[in-house]
């Protein structure tokens, strides 16, 4: 009687513990990143519509973003409108497309495989200058994508920017890290 007493309270503090260590893993998530749902086609192949996503919200207040970073930020009339893209220019650069090919400050950018053409320069045409904390994106999809170079999306300031896309937690079957140089 004695021993099934002990292995049984045992079991309970066994079981107590996987809760305790799940319930702080989920307040840790939950806490400390965001979760969003990719909402269009325009990061494809990278992220799909209705993929969801962790978001750092914490990583950008140690750092800025780094060229080819995937971030969700907000922008639009009141920032209500929320989109994730891959930072192309950085603050102070100068960021052209001509013929489908990206100029950083007058330079050919190698872009990531898989990523361009973008035969549609819209407002980066001519050369667009960032400001001090600007941010030019660029959708993965050049051809189906809402981004910097149109004045709908516009540059995107760097307090628009809610943090940096890190893991894809569904659909299950392309659960894993978000690299930004896929």
């Amino acid at each position: 009687m004695k021993m099934s007493t002990r292995l049984l309270s045992e079991i309970i503090r066994f079981v107590i513990s996987i809760i305790a260590v799940i319930m702080l893993a989920v307040f840790v998530v939950w806490s400390f990143f965001g979760r969003a749902t990719v909402d269009n086609n325009s990061m494809n192949d990278l992220l799909k519509s209705d993929d969801k996503v962790l978001i750092d919200r914490f990583i950008y207040h140690f750092g800025s973003p780094k060229r080819f970073d995937v971030v969700y930020f907000s922008y639009g009339v009141n920032s209500s409108a929320k989109s994730i893209k891959r930072v192309i220019g950085l603050p102070g650069e100068s960021v052209n497309i001509k013929n489908g090919e990206i100029y950083i400050d007058g330079n050919f950018l190698e872009l990531p495989e898989g990523l361009g053409p973008y035969n549609v320069a819209g407002l980066a045409e001519n050369p667009i200058k960032l400001g001090k904390e600007e941010y030019f994106v660029l959708g993965d999809n050049a051809a189906g994508s809402d981004d910097s170079r149109f004045s709908s999306v516009g540059n995107i300031k760097a307090g628009n920017i809610e943090g940096k896309v890190w893991f894809r937690v569904s659909p299950i079957s392309d659960i894993g890290f978000v690299s930004s140089t896929e």
